[in-house]
């Protein structure tokens, strides 16, 4: 990664006040970036893109003239394309979406508008564009997942169970379609797909997450309701898929070659959702009373993702082991 690359680069993020854009933002600002930012008006529960003028937190007051939000929709097709035209960033990243499994179970019309619909908007939006480098966000769960006990690459069938995850699988399916369709003689045009494990990392209240529910019940000495506690998901800390983002969007500017890539904790941190609550009880000092829930709604036993494309292609690879993870998170 080289700082005067991003120097003065006008940086999209569709997404911004959410728990990834914020600490997004934080990490371009160093870049000397001018980063303008659009999503829905920001839910109250993201405290983190609220703090980026806390000094002793960022140390980024005099950088925030470099960052501007806008409230914007992106299922608003017209009023998203005028704005990305009228823009013309040289980077976006997109992440704007509807990120929560569960969510989706309950409002699966919502989820499948604004992660599908949505990134078509954005689509098209592209196509008013002479040059742009692109990197949209996914998930780790855009893989059909049998529950054998494999890392998942890159080229590993499509799926998802869940309406969320097959939302997602459903964005990879458009992106696809949208480079070959109206992209494939456009080396000026760069669009890449960017799968990220779980992760986790200050700053996230987001419900229904494990990590802030934890937390929650810690502060609040009330009983930790748990789902699967034997579920092995590949967590990570949220710096370690953004250095790749960047990474990416920085490096498809020069090679002109794009396509899908993982990101995720190399297999031997994978750990079960029990796992990362004892741990997290051990860096908090003590525990809580905890509920275990039946009946509940499907989601993958096993999860991890190969990120040996990321690692050869990209240089990057991750730095934080897991219980280093969890120390940086419970400290926040």
């Amino acid at each position: 990664m080289v700082e005067n690359f991003w120097e003065n680069k006008k940086v999209l993020i569709t997404g911004d006040s959410g728990f990834k854009g914020s600490w997004l933002i934080c990490l371009l600002l160093k870049l000397k970036c001018k980063i303008y930012g659009l999503s829905l008006p920001s839910d109250s529960t993201f405290i983190l893109n609220k703090e980026l003028n806390n000094e002793k937190q960022f140390n980024l007051q005099k950088k925030l003239k470099n960052y501007q939000h806008y409230d914007i929709d992106i299922r608003e097709r017209e009023k998203l394309k005028d704005f990305v035209s009228d823009l013309s960033p040289n980077i976006i990243f997109h992440m704007a979406a509807q990120p929560l499994v569960l969510e989706s179970y309950k409002n699966p019309t919502d989820t499948w508008d604004t992660n599908v619909i949505g990134t078509v908007n954005l689509l098209e939006s592209i196509r008013l564009l002479n040059k742009c480098s692109v990197v949209i966000v996914t998930t780790d769960k855009v893989y059909e997942n049998n529950e054998k006990k494999f890392s998942f690459r890159e080229d590993d069938k499509l799926g998802g169970a869940d309406p969320y995850s097959s939302s997602k699988s459903a964005v990879e399916l458009a992106v696809q379609s949208w480079k070959k369709s109206f992209f494939n003689q456009n080396e000026e045009i760069l669009i890449s797909t960017a799968r990220a494990g779980n992760v986790i990392g200050g700053g996230d209240w987001a419900t229904n997450r494990i990590v802030p529910d934890v937390i929650r019940s810690l502060i609040s000495n009330e009983i930790l309701k748990i789902r699967y506690p034997n579920a092995v998901r590949p967590w990570q800390h949220v710096l370690e898929p953004l250095f790749g983002y960047i990474s990416l969007a920085e490096l498809q500017s020069k090679n002109k070659k794009t396509g899908c890539y993982n990101f995720g904790p190399l297999e031997s941190q994978s750990k079960t959702v029990r796992q990362l609550i004892d741990e997290i009880y051990k860096c908090w000092g003590g525990g809580c009373t905890e509920h275990l829930l039946s009946g509940q709604a499907y989601e993958s036993s096993n999860l991890n993702l190969n990120v040996d494309k990321a690692l050869s292609e990209l240089q990057w690879y991750p730095i934080w082991e897991f219980s280093e993870t969890i120390k940086y998170t419970v400290d926040w």
